[in-house]
């Protein structure tokens, strides 16, 4: 089932929300980027990673258009990872 997460600004502080729900925040004053709370919304409890969109509601923002960039090709480089360590895995079962 795809995700869709909503890239936003609540109140101080960047967001990505799914469903209505913040799963996801970076500071704006120091743009702090926790991975462990990064890794708990979007991959953590088998969630699914594999059919993720990300929207950014921020177009008019260059400096939240430019962090949404960043989290975009950070989830996309991390999918590609796990998709390859899947398959060696799958290959050593084998």
């Amino acid at each position: 089932m795809k995700r869709i997460l909503k890239f936003q600004i609540s109140e101080d502080k960047y967001a990505f929300y799914e469903n209505d729900i913040v799963v996801f925040e970076i500071d704006k004053t120091d743009l702090q980027f926790n991975v462990k709370n990064f890794y708990q919304a979007f991959f953590a409890d088998d969630l699914d990673y594999s059919d993720i969109e990300l929207q950014n509601m921020l177009t008019g923002d260059k400096n939240a258009t430019r962090i949404f960039k960043c989290v975009e090709q950070l989830m996309k480089e991390v999918v590609e990872k796990l998709n390859k360590e899947m398959c060696i895995e799958g290959n050593k079962e084998k």
